[in-house]
């Protein structure tokens, strides 16, 4: 499925660009946009950033923000508005890093190089059937207060999830699999999960 790109122009609308958004956009060719050292908590301030730039850089951008051949990370931002990369092709991957998403990414039915989700926090993730050439990385401090669906997802690489934690009414059951993963891939256990508070 080939998804429709929407420009700089059609994301931003009436609504200047943060000051993170900004930097995104003038750092992302680089290939890397640090806008913190730790990912933002629930209340506190943070640079934020709209999903829709991000599902932009995904897509490969466009001409008003030209992109190299390689994916690009952006770490340290909160991430508003859906990210929604349902049913879309790239050969980039999505990569984020200390973020907090405010809603849950929908990556059903993607295919995608691959996506790394390092030590972010986000209500849960829907990836039915995501696809990755590469690496799926839900590790090193990434969780959740909600259900990671991944029945039907296919990785080519290393799905990995160590030191991650689930924080779920259910914990045991907050992670939907199977998932299928070629002959090459492994996975590096060591989630843990967490029942919240009552």
């Amino acid at each position: 499925m080939t998804a429709k790109r929407k420009t700089l122009t059609d994301i931003r609308g009436d609504t200047s660009w943060t000051e993170a958004e900004q930097r995104v956009i003038d750092e992302a060719p680089a290939g890397e946009v640090i806008l913190g050292d730790t990912y933002p908590d629930e209340k506190g301030t943070a640079p934020e950033v709209r999903a829709a730039l991000i599902r932009h850089i995904v897509l490969g951008g466009s001409e008003e923000l030209p992109l190299l051949e390689r994916s690009i990370a952006v770490k340290g931002a909160r991430i508003t508005g859906l990210l929604d990369l349902e049913g879309v092709e790239s050969p980039r991957e999505l990569r984020l890093a200390r973020c907090r998403l405010e809603q849950r990414p929908r990556l059903t039915d993607a295919k995608l190089g691959g996506v790394y989700l390092t030590g972010c926090a986000l209500p849960g993730l829907d990836a039915q059937r995501l696809r990755c050439d590469k690496n799926l990385f839900l590790d090193s401090g990434f969780h959740t207060i909600g259900t990671v669906y991944l029945a039907g997802a296919t990785v080519g690489g290393q799905l990995a999830w160590r030191r991650a934690l689930w924080r779920h009414p259910r914990a045991r059951r907050c992670m939907a699999m199977p998932c299928k993963r070629t002959e090459k891939s492994f996975c590096r256990a060591g989630f843990t999960p967490r029942t919240r508070p009552t």
